[in-house]
């Protein structure tokens, strides 16, 4: 039994949790404009060019995790309103969330994709 981050009291969670569609494989043939209907963990090929990916309007909760799947060098420039957020390149991934009313990332990974 755990306690969730607030300090509320112990819960259990009694059946197992799923996020259905909460990953998607895409290969892009311009720029994206993500929204929070898209899925949470994208696989993106840029499609033979680098891409810019727009981020949606901040709000709590709001997560993405990128995955650069290119086949050569073509990076995705993630950004947001305000601009450039990070830039994901090939074979790395990046987690993108909301902290204090805007997008930020944690690290960006080198990833082996098979």
């Amino acid at each position: 039994m755990s306690t969730s981050y607030l300090g509320a009291a112990p819960f259990t969670i009694s059946r197992p949790v799923s996020h259905k569609g909460a990953r998607k494989s895409v290969t892009l043939a311009g720029d994206a404009t993500l929204t929070y209907r898209w899925a949470t963990y994208l696989k993106i090929d840029p499609g033979g060019a680098g891409r810019n990916i727009t981020l949606p309007s901040p709000r709590a909760g709001g997560f993405f995790r990128i995955t650069n799947a290119a086949d050569a060098d073509e990076g995705l420039v993630v950004a947001d309103a305000d601009g450039t957020v990070a830039t994901v390149g090939q074979n790395e991934r990046c987690e993108f969330f909301v902290e204090d009313g805007s997008w930020t990332f944690d690290a960006i990974e080198t990833i082996a994709l098979s």
